[in-house]
């Protein structure tokens, strides 16, 4: 909703602190957006540290998303987009 600004004004800062209540509850989603708000540092400061951890945390939840970031993340070709679908 705030992320992508859906019937509020976009705000990543209150995004961020959004999804970090529902990655505490243990939400994958929550914890890869997360995720790649800290690897873009958007609304949050850029940590990558923190954005594995949180992919991490989210591909042991299920989520396929997140275990393709962490494959991003390692990849040696450091072009490759964690956006891409």
């Amino acid at each position: 909703m705030y992320l992508q600004g859906r019937g509020v004004p976009a705000d990543s800062k209150e995004a961020a602190k959004l999804f970090r209540k529902a990655a505490k509850m243990g939400d994958a989603a929550a914890r890869y957006n997360l995720g790649l708000l800290y690897y873009l540092g958007s609304g949050v400061k850029q940590d990558s540290g923190l954005a594995a951890k949180f992919f991490h945390a989210a591909a042991a939840g299920g989520s396929r998303e997140a275990q393709s970031a962490i494959g991003s993340l390692l990849s040696p070709a450091k072009e490759v987009s964690l956006l891409a679908p």
